[in-house]
């Protein structure tokens, strides 16, 4: 992986966080994340027109894609109403790698050297430690639902990767999968949920803007790079956003530091080094 490729995918990682945190902050998360979808949903529909129309044999891929963000919509605002960023975050992002990674290898045939799966082994460790800073925890239904939101983050991380590879037009497929993921949900909301969802459009239209924004921007260089690097590298490098999560965690959302926190982040970034080398 180019130093070009690690740098954009470092630079996703961080927006990530970054949105993730809005959603955190906020007071209804399913609305709060909707209208972020909503947002970005609108940001790309100036560009609709500029690219090819997907071709017919991507559709599935984009239904597919679209159900699994909406599933994954859902659960990112149950884990947040009923954990900590600085627990569900790590869990949610730490277990994806893995998967994507044993999947692109059985499914895809992106076979990956020994080193590259020692890195991405290391940044799942690491992603782990960073949710034990109070111990393991004592209702296990959070682990489960946060590794629900696992599952579904690698099942659109690889659709969307296939999506863009096969795709005539890669930046098009992109846009169709965030127009399909936002567009529907916003009308769901303002059909199902009108009243807390214009609530939260009116009172935190600032800052969901900008974390739909930050989305897009977020995977759509993820996307991108998996068109220059393996699918398994780039899903594991993106989950360094769980640093960055900590870090807002602690200055943003006070949410306190202690040594599990530390040697997660050291062992992140030692997986991060190895991934580079590999």
């Amino acid at each position: 992986m180019t130093w070009t490729t690690t740098l954009l995918v470092l630079a996703a990682a961080a927006l990530h966080a970054s949105w993730n945190a809005v959603v955190k902050s906020a007071g209804d998360r399913l609305m709060c994340v909707i209208a972020l979808s909503g947002w970005s949903s609108l940001i790309v529909t100036p560009a609709l027109p500029f690219f090819a129309f997907p071709e017919r044999h991507l559709w599935p891929l984009l239904g597919a894609s679209a159900a699994l963000h909406w599933t994954y919509t859902v659960l990112i605002a149950l884990n947040y109403e009923k954990s900590d960023m600085s627990r569900a975050y790590p869990i949610m992002r730490g277990a994806a790698p893995l998967v994507v990674a044993v999947a692109t290898t059985l499914f895809i045939g992106q076979h990956l050297p020994p080193l590259a799966w020692v890195g991405i082994l290391v940044i799942s460790t690491g992603i782990l430690m960073l949710s034990l800073e109070r111990g393991l925890p004592r209702d296990w239904s959070v682990v489960g639902l946060a590794l629900l939101s696992a599952t579904a983050t690698a099942g659109y991380t690889i659709v969307d990767a296939r999506g863009v590879q096969l795709s005539g037009s890669p930046v098009g497929f992109a846009l169709w999968v965030f127009w399909l993921l936002g567009a529907p949900l916003a009308a769901w909301a303002l059909i199902v949920r009108r009243r807390p969802f214009l609530a939260v459009l009116r009172t935190q239209s600032g800052p969901t803007f900008l974390a739909g924004a930050g989305s897009v921007a977020s995977y759509g260089l993820a996307l991108w790079a998996m068109t220059m690097a393996p699918i398994a590298l780039v899903a594991a490098l993106r989950e360094t956003s769980a640093l960055f999560g900590a870090l807002i965690a602690v200055v943003w959302l006070k949410e306190k530091i202690g040594s599990a926190r530390i040697a997660g982040t050291l062992v992140i970034l030692a997986g991060a080094i190895v991934i580079r080398l590999s």
